[in-house]
């Protein structure tokens, strides 16, 4: 009886979310058209999150703990969808890439050592929090704490970044901005990028079969309590599955990959996260009389 009420709660739930959603839609569209777009990408994006439960740091702790490599391959998925869609819109900008120009909104940072330093201490954060930020996002959402309290730790994070940029981004911003289409052209970028990431899943599912094969104990990660739900009770109406039932990773990573695609088209620029967190923290130590400066957006976020 208790399994039943939850489950009709979350089908109800998602249902009232959506014509939510669709009358916010309807009343940012009479007075702010390009907000309205941004609000129906922002919750497709997050409905495809939460439903195939999408997170980077899985994507990478999964393969090394667990000896499952789904969500890593999802990614490179979602990767090489982006790859082809992006180069198509870019090229329509920048033609001849040897030009030195740069697309307009691309998240073309400046390269170098640093980029390695922030990676480690990044990945080794998100790996104690137990998600990425985009994870933490969706997590929030769904009542998990541990995900508010990394969340939160991020967005302090970003004030002290207001306070402490000019200092460090002076000389960062010097270093070169490496995009593969100004040194190999838009057939030998989009090809070399392709190959990079189809051996990277080969590789991936070379480790699985390989893993497989040997007297590993499986151990699979933790499922939460929705998830033993929905495997003791199976769901056969399309919509319960698509309110209460896990989404294919795979198909996930690929959805979020066509998504990104559009948002490209739409806005002119591909999705983020970090930058608009950044304008959260400004937001929130500004009211807080801390006196922060202007947000300035750092290319790459």
């Amino acid at each position: 009886m208790i399994t039943g009420l939850i489950k009709r709660s979350m089908l109800w739930g998602g249902v009232v979310a959506i014509l939510i959603a669709v009358a916010v839609t309807f009343l940012l569209n009479q007075s702010t058209p390009r907000l309205a777009v941004f609000w129906i990408l922002g919750f497709l994006f997050g409905v495809i999150l939460a439903r195939s439960r999408f997170c980077f740091v899985s994507g990478f702790s999964n393969l090394f703990l667990f000896r499952d490599g789904e969500m890593f391959k999802a990614i490179i998925a979602g990767m090489m969808v982006s790859t082809l869609g992006f180069a198509f819109i870019m090229h329509g900008w920048v033609g001849d890439p040897a030009t030195g120009a740069i697309p307009p909104g691309a998240h073309v940072a400046p390269f170098g050592w640093y980029l390695i330093l922030a990676g480690v201490i990044f990945g080794f954060g998100m790996v104690i929090a137990g998600c990425c930020i985009t994870g933490s996002l969706y997590r929030t959402a769904g009542g998990f704490v541990h995900a508010f309290i990394a969340l939160t730790g991020v967005i302090i994070g970003m004030g002290a970044f207001l306070f402490t940029r000019e200092a460090w981004w002076s000389e960062i911003s010097k270093l070169p901005r490496l995009w593969l289409p100004a040194y190999l052209g838009w057939p030998g970028a989009v090809i070399t990028t392709i190959l990079i990431l189809v051996a990277a899943y080969l590789l991936i599912v070379c480790l699985q079969n390989n893993n497989r094969s040997k007297a590993f104990i499986n151990v699979s990660p933790r499922k939460d309590s929705s998830d033993v739900i929905l495997a003791a009770n199976r769901l056969s109406t399309g919509a319960r599955k698509a309110f209460l039932g896990n989404w294919p990773v795979l198909a996930g990573g690929v959805l979020l990959g066509l998504l990104n695609i559009l948002c490209y088209l739409l806005v002119d620029r591909p999705w983020g996260v970090t930058g608009e967190i950044q304008r959260w923290a400004h937001i929130i130590f500004d009211f807080a009389g801390f006196g922060v400066p202007e947000v300035v957006t750092v290319p790459g976020t």
